[in-house]
């Protein structure tokens, strides 16, 4: 497995989870 990839695998998750916090303060949980 390439670094790069798992790079690649961990910003997409990251950024996933960032929308999901991002959601969560705009409804005020």
């Amino acid at each position: 497995m390439r670094p790069f990839c798992y790079v690649d695998y961990l910003a997409s998750i990251g950024m996933l989870v960032w929308e999901l916090f991002i959601a969560a303060q705009g409804a005020g949980i």
